[in-house]
């Protein structure tokens, strides 16, 4: 991405080493993001996590989904990219004065843990009942993680040189993937009322934590 010119005196590359051994370390950092005044730079953009996307039933006719109408086993989880912002993790800021370069040192270590978040569409929840969330959350579970724990010791060194003159807020996140959620669900159509289907329908979605950073930085 081309960058506007006044963030052309920005050079920017992220790399942390979150242990003592560089390999396990290396890990941790690909892929990383970072933004600058909220124009992303580098990485994956964020994901809106709010719209639902019902484009996947489209009906001729009105459908009704009676309770607890989900169809066992048939929960899909699509990839959609990352959440950047998915959970803070550390926060600095920085005044340089002119003709000064600065590259963040950790002035502390910080770990913290992000953990899986999930939302359901309204409907879904109200009529699924909980032997549904147990199962979708199961099957989620197979092979994708419920927690990520990210630890940063004092004194390690990013490479994100800033040399434009000003005061910048630095923030830090751990990045999440965005898992959208569909399953088959028994309905009923509006002009054949007694006679049961099955439609595809979306669910909703869960974020797995992931140990990746992603780095804002603002301008004030």
């Amino acid at each position: 991405m081309k960058l506007p010119i006044k963030f052309l005196s920005l050079l920017l590359a992220l790399t942390f080493f979150t242990t003592n051994d560089a390999a396990n370390a290396e890990s941790n950092v690909d892929p990383h993001s970072i933004s600058i005044n909220g124009e992303l730079i580098q990485g994956d953009d964020n994901i809106p996590v709010t719209k639902e996307d019902n484009s996947i039933i489209q009906p001729l006719s009105t459908i009704t989904y009676p309770a607890d109408g989900y169809v066992a086993n048939s929960a899909k989880f699509t990839n959609r990219g990352y959440v950047n912002m998915h959970k803070h993790f550390h926060n600095t800021s920085v005044t340089l004065p002119t003709g000064t370069a600065y590259k963040y040192t950790w002035e502390r270590t910080v770990e913290k843990t992000s953990t899986k978040t999930s939302n359901w569409s309204v409907g879904v929840s109200g009529s699924g009942g909980v032997k549904f969330l147990t199962e979708v959350e199961g099957s989620y579970s197979y092979g994708r993680a419920t927690s990520k724990t990210l630890k940063i010791t004092q004194g390690s060194k990013s490479e994100t040189s800033i040399t434009q003159p000003g005061t910048y807020q630095l923030d830090f996140y751990m990045k999440g993937i965005y898992w959208e959620v569909n399953g088959k669900w028994k309905a009923y159509t509006i002009d054949k009322p007694n006679v049961a289907t099955t439609v595809d329908r979306y669910l909703g979605y869960i974020i797995e934590p992931t140990d990746f950073l992603h780095l804002e930085i603002t301008k004030k």
